[in-house]
């Protein structure tokens, strides 16, 4: 029990009902529902199974487990694609507004630089 950087900590333990979901996912649950526990296998560690059902929030059973490099993982770990980046590393997405701002600013000197003459 103790504290990490993103929070509150404590491993389960036997004679807990969060260390018997731990079990159950690793006997039967991998098997029935692989979908709800993709990533993890039957050789996976407590902490990681308790990790996935932490961050499923199974009733709030599981509290994260003390694991920080596991703890770190989980809160960068995505499925979402990566956004393409421009080389300043801003994403293309973001930077479409201020394209068009520039355009329409472009177009509209061109406009009255045309007037002008």
């Amino acid at each position: 029990e103790g504290a990490t950087p993103f929070g509150w900590c404590h491993n389960a333990l036997p004679d807990t009902e969060c260390y018997t979901r731990i079990e159950w996912v690793r006997r039967d649950g991998i098997r029935l529902s692989p979908s709800l526990y993709s990533g993890l296998n039957e050789d996976s560690s407590a902490e990681q199974i308790q990790m996935h059902l932490f961050n499923l929030n199974s009733s709030g059973v599981c509290p994260r487990p003390c694991s920080t490099r596991l703890a770190f993982i989980a809160s960068t770990t995505t499925t979402e694609e990566p956004e393409e980046l421009t080389s300043g590393g801003r994403p293309i997405a973001s930077c479409r507004g201020s394209l068009a701002i520039i355009l329409l600013a472009a177009a509209l000197v061109g406009m009255q630089r045309a007037e002008q003459q």
